[in-house]
């Protein structure tokens, strides 16, 4: 009653906050046009005067006031369209006005929103500190920053990318640009690297050590600081992703041998679940029963080294029950000539640089019989939650975040406006449909995939994993359909897939690579037959990926459709579903979309827990650190 009472609340102020934000940044943008007459009569040389004067007014003002906004807007708006061919629409003016307001604005899916961020960042980087735009991936990210260079160029300002696999010169010089462009991950990681080459001296001690001529830890230092922050796609980032701390971690003396992974593998494949070992899958986890705790003693009784300690015995047996039972090949990784790639469930890309901790890591190594690595210990850990809020200035935006305002609103004291669309939307959403199986789910989706051939549109099917795309793609091929298949496996060829998925008749299967940020364009004739198709194969974790998924389709006033087929072998489809024979009747299958709809919904909200037991965490070790006197 108390928490229903508490939403209720919060849900009638969000929507006067909606409201009130909504008009201000309507008026900006009114500002900002009104002014485009004036602007326009501009020749070149005298619009970067214009752009100098306003350059100087916001450096000497050290912030974009509400005075400057709609000047600073309309040059920018001028500029975008001599230097990129874009005039910026009022939506997107608005939504410029509300990334300078320091909220975030949901923008739906093909309004633009990468050159609505270049506009607030344009003007954010004439402040002088440094700017961060944060992407969902480095293909996002170095794309985005080649498409604004001109304009950024034009107004006397720098942009940079940074992105994986980087060497650190190049990476600094990223950074020393006016505006930056990289993932949630790249940047937060090298924030922790220069924490770690700070080590307990703090920012205060290192101006001590400048002042003294001592550089030598400046130099070092990657990133200029934490001025402003226009995080796109916010929702994946700032939410999704924030329920794992990012750990920096190191090699260290010694190893987890081979022997023992293999040893620990082969107990681990004598014990039985529900007798030995219980499963939760919900919360990804695997715990020893106490009768598996005596068995895995009785196994191992003629061993040596870690087996004759309990803790390191019970540690390795659930290590290697998790590295068989929870984590599978295609889904959670790839295996590849450098070995076990981890790859990450938001964005569907692999991330190689990344390792499990704790010997996890090392024995799914050993699972697939790859060289076991040597053991990494953490040497920092820090939550999005926390490195988001050290930011001077954070916005963000995205198409989908009215659903997580109040958990934005929660954690990082920001506020969600949702803009309208320039042009009406044009998206057409289908009947969802149940399957009893997944052979009748791929035969279906083939069979409909070749309708929307016949009628030359073309169909993007998104899936969850890397295995359940190749058998999407063998179904469909198996119907003499050609189709392209972008995935983790394929990361390499995601530009030149993307830019043929919109051809009359293209068919692309994707994984989450496909979803955010994600721009297909329809090829001449295109939208005269329907626009695209999008089939979402079976939902993710959140419906905020499926609309996401959805809003390939039918973006900037385009045609578009899009249905949800999900089977009741799905792994999201709740055992009920499984067992009993919704998906056989007519009369039963709205009741088992219905349940799976409440199994993604249930996900979502265990979800959130954890993501709320992180921000307890983490502020408990906060008020530690203060305690102490150490910072992290």
């Amino acid at each position: 009653m108390l928490e229903a009472a508490c939403h209720a609340v919060y849900a009638r102020t969000a929507a006067r906050w909606r409201m009130a934000g909504r008009a201000r940044a309507k008026r900006s943008a009114r500002r900002a046009g009104a002014m485009a007459a004036e602007i326009t009569a501009l020749s070149d040389t005298d619009l970067r005067a214009r752009a100098t004067a306003l350059h100087r007014s916001v450096a000497q003002a050290g912030a974009v006031s509400e005075a400057l906004r709609p000047e600073g807007l309309a040059v920018i708006a001028e500029a975008a369209w001599r230097q990129l061919g874009l005039r910026p629409h009022p939506v997107q003016l608005a939504g410029a006005a509300v990334l300078l307001d320091g909220a975030f604005a949901e923008m739906e899916t093909g309004e633009g929103k990468t050159l609505t961020a270049a506009l607030a960042a344009a003007l954010l980087a004439l402040t002088g500190e440094p700017v961060h735009v944060l992407t969902a991936n480095d293909y996002l990210a170095t794309r985005d920053a080649g498409f604004v260079e001109p304009l950024l160029r034009f107004l006397g300002l720098s942009v940079g990318a940074v992105a994986g696999g980087m060497p650190e010169p190049e990476r600094r010089a990223a950074y020393r640009a006016s505006v930056t462009y990289g993932s949630g991950k790249e940047v937060a990681f090298d924030y922790l690297r220069d924490r770690l080459v700070l080590g307990t001296a703090g920012h205060a001690r290192l101006r001590v050590s400048g002042l003294r001529g001592d550089d030598r830890r400046r130099e070092r230092l990657v990133m200029r600081g934490l001025g402003a922050c226009i995080v796109d796609e916010a929702d994946s980032i700032m939410v999704d992703e924030a329920r794992t701390p990012l750990v920096l971690s190191r090699d260290i003396e010694g190893e987890l041998p081979a022997e023992v992974c293999h040893e620990a593998l082969r107990i681990a494949d004598t014990l039985s679940e529900g007798g030995d070992f219980a499963i939760d899958r919900t919360r990804h986890r695997v715990e020893l029963t106490e009768a598996g705790e005596d068995r895995v003693a009785e196994l191992s009784a003629d061993l040596e080294g870690l087996w004759r300690v309990a803790p390191h015995r019970r540690d390795l047996a659930v290590k290697a029950l998790s590295a068989r039972h929870l984590f599978r090949r295609d889904e959670h990784y790839l295996v590849a000539d450098s070995g076990v790639e981890i790859i990450d469930e938001y964005t569907g890309r692999t991330m190689p640089d990344r390792f499990w901790n704790d010997g996890l890591h090392q024995m799914i190594e050993a699972k697939e019989g790859c060289e076991v690595s040597g053991i990494r210990t953490p040497l920092l850990r820090l939550t999005y939650q926390r490195f988001f809020r050290r930011y001077r200035h954070l916005s963000g935006m995205s198409g989908t975040l009215v659903e997580v305002a109040a958990e934005l609103w929660s954690v990082y004291r920001a506020r969600v406006f949702d803009l309208p669309t320039h042009r009406p939307l044009r998206r057409q959403r289908l009947r969802s449909r149940l399957f009893p199986d997944e052979t009748a789910k791929w035969s279906w989706i083939a069979g409909r995939t070749a309708e929307m051939i016949a009628k030359r549109r073309p169909v993007l099917i998104g899936v969850r994993t890397v295995d359940a795309a190749r058998r999407a793609h063998d179904a469909i091929r198996a119907r003499g359909i050609d189709a392209r298949l972008l995935s983790a496996a394929q990361d390499k060829e995601e530009a030149e897939i993307v830019s043929e998925a919109g051809a009359p008749g293209a068919v692309t299967v994707a994984t989450n690579m496909a979803g955010r940020g994600t721009d297909i364009k329809l090829a001449p004739g295109v939208a005269e037959a329907g626009g695209l198709h999008v089939i979402v194969a079976e939902r993710h974790q959140s419906r905020r990926i499926d609309r996401q998924l959805a809003g390939r389709c039918a973006r900037q006033g385009d045609p578009g459709s899009f249905e949800i087929c999900v089977s009741a072998e799905d792994e999201l489809a709740p055992r009920l579903v499984r067992h009993a024979p919704f998906s056989r009747s007519s009369l039963g299958r709205p009741i088992g979309l219905w349940l799976v709809d409440r199994a993604q919904a249930r996900l979502e909200r265990i979800h959130g827990r954890a993501r709320a037991r992180l921000v307890r965490q983490d502020q408990n070790l906060e008020g530690l650190l203060a305690f102490a006197g150490e910072d992290l």
